[in-house]
């Protein structure tokens, strides 16, 4: 078992940031706010110019190590030169939007470091930045969701079982119970582990869902702890905000952000556009193919086929169609599948709707608007709200 040092903290909280020096300074200054000194963070900065690192040296707080390239690189890339200059033993993955409770968070670190275990996944609270426009919404900067857990209580998990889940849901409600670095804490040994094996801490077109696959055929222990100490944020300029715009799909070609030879792993069974849907479904099995020897769980297809059908744009439908076609597995039973996978991602969608207009209305009943990261972590930590 390691052991923590100056030198290796328990706890290295990886931020890749691009061009929104705004939202990575207010968490940084959420963690120069908390006493506890077993944690780090790097900020690995790809933006135009190093501003950030002007305003991360006025800070002068040694845990807050800031790195500046300023060669376009994909996520991929910055995401990994985060990791690499980390020196923890557990690492955190964070957007520059996003914060963390850091002193619960090293609680649960702490415990999981004394008992062995790889991997914890904890509840998710949901923050909009200021300036947020939801499509249907407006304005619904500043304001934080109520927390909703995945289960109640602390859980150890199987997480290959969980690889199972997913797969069977088509990865259509995200990524469910999977370990993950992002929004998530992994050791330093699982995550070498996944790159021993696949070449990339991220061996898939989304990282998030491409670490998380990968990471469950690499993590030894995994335990899900409901308290909310992570925080989404969802600001303009992330895909968060994308998606809360209603923008979140497009031409493959046409995104930077992914990385080099994604279309020549393209299953010619997923649709060919990119949409939250389908990048996760070439993620996830991409990475099971690169993790891992054994014979891979069913993909439903027909999961994925019906919820691109119900939501994504019209403008979709060809290829969708045509990615049925060419699936070897398409047929009668596939079509009346996915016929009543339609009825009910329809059901799921207008579920997802009236869940939205009961968070909305609890939001807007509220008064408090929080300006930041910075001011939100205060305000919960003074609560104990977690």
């Amino acid at each position: 078992m390691s052991t923590i040092s100056d030198d290796v903290p328990l706890l290295s909280i990886v931020v890749p940031t691009r061009n929104r020096g705004d939202c990575a300074i207010s968490l940084a200054r959420s963690l120069c706010a908390s006493a506890a000194r077993s944690f780090e963070l790097i900020l690995h900065d790809n933006s135009d110019d190093d501003s950030l690192g002007e305003a991360i040296a006025d800070l002068a707080d040694a845990r807050i190590r800031y790195f500046h390239s300023p060669d376009r690189m994909n996520m991929h890339e910055n995401f990994t030169r985060a990791i690499v200059h980390s020196r923890g033993i557990y690492l955190c993955g964070l957007g520059d939007d996003d914060g963390i409770l850091i002193e619960p968070a090293l609680q649960i670190v702490e415990s999981a470091h004394a008992n062995g275990v790889d991997a914890i996944l904890t509840s998710v609270r949901s923050y909009s930045w200021p300036g947020l426009q939801h499509w249907l919404w407006g304005d619904v900067g500043g304001q934080i969701l109520p927390t909703r857990r995945k289960l109640p209580f602390a859980k150890k998990l199987d997480a290959v079982e969980q690889v199972a889940e997913v797969f069977s849901d088509a990865t259509v409600r995200g990524l469910g119970l999977l370990p993950r670095l992002y929004h998530g804490v992994v050791s330093r040994t699982a995550l070498d582990r996944l790159l021993a094996r696949t070449g990339s801490y991220f061996p898939g077109g989304s990282p998030d869902m491409a670490n998380a696959v990968g990471l469950s055929y690499c993590v030894d222990a995994l335990i899900y702890d409901p308290r909310a100490v992570i925080i989404s944020g969802h600001s303009r300029k992330s895909g968060g905000g994308a998606g809360s715009a209603g923008k979140h799909h497009g031409a493959i070609e046409d995104q930077p952000h992914l990385p080099p030879g994604i279309i020549d792993r393209w299953p010619v069974a997923i649709p060919r556009y990119w949409s939250g849907h389908t990048i996760y479904a070439q993620s996830a099995i991409a990475a099971a193919e690169d993790a891992t020897d054994r014979a891979l769980p069913e993909f439903a297809f027909h999961r994925l086929y019906a919820a691109c059908l119900v939501f994504d744009r019209a403008e979709y439908r060809r290829h969708i169609f045509s990615a049925m076609r060419q699936n070897p597995n398409f047929g009668a039973a596939m079509a009346v599948r996915v016929a009543v996978g339609v009825v009910g991602m329809t059901a799921l969608r207008a579920r997802a709707f009236f869940g939205s207009v009961w968070r909305n209305s609890i939001v807007r009943s509220r008064r408090r608007s929080f300006s930041g990261i910075d001011d939100l972590v205060s305000h919960l930590s003074a609560q104990k709200d977690w």
